[in-house]
Formats: C-alpha cells, sequence, structure tokens
C-alpha cells in the first residue's frame, strides 16, 4: 500500500454539449427576460432519483445525465439545455458547477475532453492539481504536437484520441494508476527525506547546545537527548526543537 495514494474509486468523464440553439428560439422570451435569465446565478440540484444534475429556470429544467457505479465511479453521459434556453451561458453554468460540485470528491483519477465550455480540460487539471494530487487522462478528437506537449506540462498520465474503445480506455487507466503509484511513491521518499534531513539539523544544533553548556563530549550529548527522549516518551526531533527553543527563551 503507497502512503498517500487512496484508491480509484472515483472516475468522470468531461461533459460536451449537443448543437444547442437555433437563433430564433431566443426570442420566446422578452428582452428583460433573456437579461435576467443570463445574469441569473442558478442553484445547482444533484438530482439522485432521476441520475442527474439540474437547474430549474422558470419551466424548463437542464441537465447533466449521470451513472454512479457501485464502486464510486462518476460517469457524465448526456447534456440537455432547452432549445428556449440556448445562447444564454446556461449550459455552460450548469457544467462548470456540476464539475465542481465532482471535484469536492476529490476524484482520483480525471479523463478529461480537452473542449468543455468555459474551462478547457488542461486548465482544469492545473487548477485541480493546485489542490491536491490525481491522475489525469485527456481526450481529444484532434491530435497535435502542441496538444501532446500541453498535456505533458500539465502533469497529464495519458492522452487519448477519440472515438476511444473499451479496451484502448482499460488499458490507457490501467497505465495511468501505475505511473501515478510510482508518482506518490517518488513523492513520499521525497518527503521523508526531506523530514530526515531537517530533524537531523535539529538534532545536531541540539547536541551542539548540550555540548556547549555541560561540557559534554558528541557522544554524551546524544545520549541525553536520546534519555530524554525516551523519559518524555516524544521523538528525538521533537526534544530537539525543544530545547533550542528553551536557549532562545534564555538568550533574550
Amino acid at each position: 500500500m503507497v502512503s498517500g495514494r487512496r484508491d480509484f474509486a472515483r472516475t468522470f468523464y468531461s461533459v460536451t454539449f449537443p448543437k444547442q440553439i437555433s437563433s430564433s428560439a431566443c426570442y420566446t422570451y422578452s428582452k428583460q427576460s433573456i437579461r435576467r435569465v443570463m445574469e441569473a446565478d442558478y442553484k445547482l440540484i444533484d438530482n439522485e432519483e432521476r441520475h442527474q444534475y439540474e437547474f430549474h429556470v422558470d419551466k424548463y429544467t437542464p441537465k447533466i445525465e449521470y451513472i454512479k457505479s457501485t464502486n464510486g465511479e462518476i460517469y457524465l453521459t448526456h447534456t440537455e439545455v432547452p432549445t428556449q434556453l440556448g445562447g444564454k451561458g446556461i449550459g455552460s453554468q450548469l457544467v462548470e458547477k456540476a464539475l465542481k460540485d465532482i471535484l469536492e470528491l476529490k476524484p482520483d483519477l480525471l479523463l478529461l475532453d480537452i473542449n468543455m465550455p468555459r474551462l478547457d480540460g488542461i486548465s482544469l487539471f492545473e487548477s485541480v492539481s493546485k489542490a491536491y494530487d490525481a491522475a489525469c487522462i485527456f481526450i481529444t478528437g484532434h491530435f497535435s504536437e502542441a496538444f501532446v506537449e500541453k498535456a505533458k506540462k500539465a502533469g497529464a498520465l495519458g492522452y487519448l484520441i477519440k472515438p476511444v474503445d473499451e479496451k484502448q480506455l482499460k488499458a490507457s487507466i490501467e497505465v495511468a494508476v501505475a505511473r501515478f503509484d510510482e508518482r506518490c511513491i517518488l513523492r513520499d521518499e521525497t518527503e521523508k527525506l526531506r523530514a530526515d534531513l531537517s530533524d537531523r539539523k535539529y538534532i545536531e544544533r541540539a547536541k551542539g547546545i548540550l555540548m556547549d553548556s555541560f561540557g559534554l563530549k558528541e557522544g554524551e550529548a546524544m545520549a541525553r537527548l536520546q534519555k530524554l527522549s525516551r523519559d518524555k516518551n516524544k521523538k528525538l526531533a521533537v526534544i530537539a526543537r525543544e530545547l533550542i527553543e528553551k536557549e532562545k527563551i534564555m538568550m533574550r
């Protein structure tokens, strides 16, 4: 079991929009109504009974349907915005809020389409990476060297070109999980080395204080620190920090 790695239990796909609107449909609203709809900030509703995220906009219900598997995977499968609401940014707002809601679960593996409303897949992953570590596979309909370079720079562990078949997807996920494991191991080892180095500096400094204060040899100073550690049931580094802090107070 890798320290710091969660089991890959939550996965989601990004959403692609159907073509939304004939422009004439917009005029079923008055100009004032259109402005009100466009400027509104709608509440996201997770309708678990219907398996969809939705907004309630007057008598209409724009929605994103999803499938949640028994092991916690989340698949966004279909987006639908009534033509009467087209061109008002409601679909984009719905996608943005649905993704935000999902990201609060801190998914371990993200499969992101490059082209999404408001926020492209790479920008979304860069935002996620600032909050926590996750594995990511990008999906695109068009291959380009520029895309590959952007994906690598963002930290992607794989990319797929549409259409994607099931075997190809499964293999890509397995590779991404393995690479993410390696990344977690390396990160944990690096953090441990940094912590050990920091602790060693404190211990060396604490030994120096004891040697100067009591005329002890290095081995004797170390033995005293170890005894204090046992007596107080605290880690050696904690005892060293406390000793250093005590000296700072005395020097004031």
